[in-house]
């Protein structure tokens, strides 16, 4: 009997050492989000991103893009999209989304969930598409800070939408502007 006990309390103890943790990744003084421990920092996903991770194990990556709310205003009026384009979350959501539309064959996008992370105001949106010939199934938040806008981006194939949808959006809701300079 002493010896089940001793298992059990043994089974316990590693499962809840097994538990997943997070860890912070820190975006300059600009942001940081919290991310799994199973991920791992790289620097060859997005040459834009200021922040990168994967996990190709797993097959799922995140990708943090922030820029300047004057730069992206300078942008839309050198191309002339003001009119298409304000330069409002809203703008800025559907001139990322229109961009994208050249590298990923996409069924029609469902509408943006209307929300706040971190205090601040976002919209988030999920969808399936077809990338590189494969399936894949993408959370974005668009977040509207002080002084910039930023992106979050999370991706894995789409036969894992099920199993990773609720990390992903814990990604994306644990956004947290720092200094937004």
């Amino acid at each position: 009997m002493t010896r089940y006990i001793l298992l059990l309390l043994l089974c316990v103890s590693l499962f809840i050492s097994c538990e997943q943790t997070t860890t912070t990744a820190h975006v300059g003084n600009r942001y940081t989000l919290e991310l799994p421990n199973h991920f791992i920092r790289t620097g060859d996903i997005n040459k834009d991103a200021s922040v990168q991770y994967e996990n190709k194990v797993k097959n799922i990556f995140v990708i943090g893009i922030d820029e300047t709310k004057d730069d992206i205003t300078a942008k839309i009026a050198e191309k002339k999209l003001s009119a298409k384009y304000p330069t409002t979350l809203e703008g800025y959501s559907h001139i990322i989304l229109d961009g994208m539309e050249t590298s990923i064959a996409k069924k029609q996008l469902p509408p943006f969930e209307e929300t706040k992370i971190g205090g601040l105001k976002a919209r988030i949106i999920s969808f399936e598409g077809v990338s590189s010939g494969n399936r894949v199934y993408w959370k974005i938040g668009f977040i509207e800070g002080a002084n910039r806008f930023y992106q979050i981006m999370v991706w894995t194939d789409a036969e894992n939408r099920n199993s990773y949808e609720k990390e992903m959006a814990g990604i994306i809701n644990s956004f947290k502007e720092t200094g937004g300079r």
